[in-house]
């Protein structure tokens, strides 16, 4: 790229050979030239500009990357080891959730993305898989049996939480297929298939 010495140089050069007619289109050239070269000079101080205040912004924005889990407790085969489950409010819930929380750094770790926080959402119908996990002999016989680790896993982090979606047939589909609507519209989750 020409300093601006040398513009002022081939401006200057450009004037005396104005003088002689024989190479005015020449010249009307080399001045279209060096108008057009001003011209791209400065769209390319811009763009370098914009692209240092974009990548400024970008860093800051990095703090505020997410990836949520979304995960049905009601999913046929699905539930915690059986040992967190039967301890319940011995850390039962809280061993589930680090163990959860765990498993999922890890895999962001595998693809670069260690800066993320981890928010994790289990959307279940609490009374039916009490009742399930009660005939599976891992928690009382009580209507809500599984709430002393369900309040165990959503204490251990801050965004770690086991939501009672209700006892109304695919309550917790409706809740998951809300929230992945709300956070996939969110710019800062990183939606990469993780599991």
């Amino acid at each position: 790229m020409l300093t601006e010495d040398q513009l002022r140089h081939s401006e200057q050069a450009l004037i005396k050979f104005r003088q002689d007619d024989a190479l005015s289109e020449i010249l009307d050239e080399y001045a279209e030239l060096i108008r057009d070269y001003n011209k791209l000079k400065t769209e390319y101080e811009e763009a370098r500009e914009s692209r240092e205040r974009y990548k400024k912004l970008s860093k800051g924005q990095d703090l505020g990357q997410y990836v949520i889990v979304l995960i049905d407790g009601d999913g046929d085969g699905y539930h915690f080891q059986d040992d967190f489950v039967r301890k319940g409010a011995e850390d039962g819930g809280g061993n589930a959730a680090r163990a959860l929380n765990e498993a999922v750094k890890a895999k962001l770790e595998a693809k670069n993305l260690e800066h993320c926080q981890i928010l994790i959402r289990i959307y279940a119908n609490v009374a039916g898989l009490s009742k399930t996990l009660s005939r599976a002999g891992l928690c009382g016989p009580e209507k809500r049996s599984l709430t002393p680790f369900i309040a165990d896993f959503n204490r251990s982090f801050g965004y770690c939480d086991f939501v009672d979606a209700g006892e109304l047939k695919e309550s917790a589909d409706f809740k998951l297929r809300d929230q992945l609507r709300h956070h996939i519209s969110n710019v800062q989750v990183i939606v990469k298939g993780l599991l």
